[in-house]
């Protein structure tokens, strides 16, 4: 993988399966996650229009061991993740709604990280961070 190599995506939970497609391209030729980890993010006072995604929970993909990770059964697919981390979505706190002239939908924030690969906070092991977030859509 390049040292360079990052996606960053902000949409609906419908984009979630092409989304980690993409992010776990970068990652490795096998397409497959080895565990997750969930992280509750800091707990600030943040603005309305901020939304979870800078300071919520956070479900973190690892592509191999690592002592902060869950391992999953087996090596997981993007897709099967992808339905795994929708559910964890519909469970998750995603905050107030944001005001604003227009509608709100939930949806999701997804990083590989910062250069290098690095997940804030979590190591190399890790391959792809989701948060929770608001989707805005004005009139």
């Amino acid at each position: 993988m390049a040292d360079n190599f990052h996606v960053t995506v902000k949409a609906d939970t419908e984009a979630l399966p092409a989304a980690l497609e993409l992010a776990l391209c970068g990652c490795f030729s096998t397409l497959k996650v080895w565990g997750y980890a969930i992280i509750q993010g800091k707990e600030e006072e943040r603005a309305l229009w901020q939304d979870m995604s800078e300071n919520g929970p956070r479900f973190i993909l690892f592509r191999w061991k690592d002592d902060k990770a869950t391992p999953f059964p087996a090596p997981l697919a993007p897709k099967v993740c992808a339905y795994l981390i929708a559910q964890w979505l519909e469970a998750a706190d995603y905050g107030e709604q944001p005001k604003h002239d227009g509608d709100n939908h939930k949806g999701f924030f997804l990083t590989t990280g910062k250069f290098w690969d690095h997940i804030e906070g979590v190591g190399h092991a890790a391959c792809a961070e989701i948060r929770p977030c608001w989707m805005m859509y004005g009139k």
